[in-house]
């Protein structure tokens, strides 16, 4: 999972805001950058090479124009964070508004 992090990393900034979750930003026209990255890394964690637990990441994506502050915004990206994890985890829903 630290190779996921450190991934991730390399050019976003990441603060961590619970025990296994972390938050960043992407500029509105990145979202294929970003879910392919996310797309390579559980590719990565998946493969058995190394012969530890395969594990992966959920991701909860929210686009900063469905909130009108921050506290919202991160109540989305949770939101669409916890609908992944509903379908199975290791992958990324990017929020809507319902």
């Amino acid at each position: 999972m630290i190779k996921a992090v450190d991934k991730i990393k390399e050019d976003s900034f990441l603060p961590e805001v619970g025990s296994e979750e972390f938050m960043t930003h992407a500029g509105e026209n990145q979202s294929r950058i970003v879910t392919s990255k996310i797309e390579r890394i559980n590719t990565e964690l998946s493969s058995k090479e190394d012969s530890l637990v395969c594990t992966s990441i959920s991701v909860g994506i929210a686009h900063g124009s469905h909130a009108k502050d921050t506290a919202t915004w991160f109540n989305n990206a949770d939101s669409a964070l916890y609908e992944t994890k509903r379908r199975g985890k290791g992958g990324y829903t990017f929020y809507s508004a319902k």
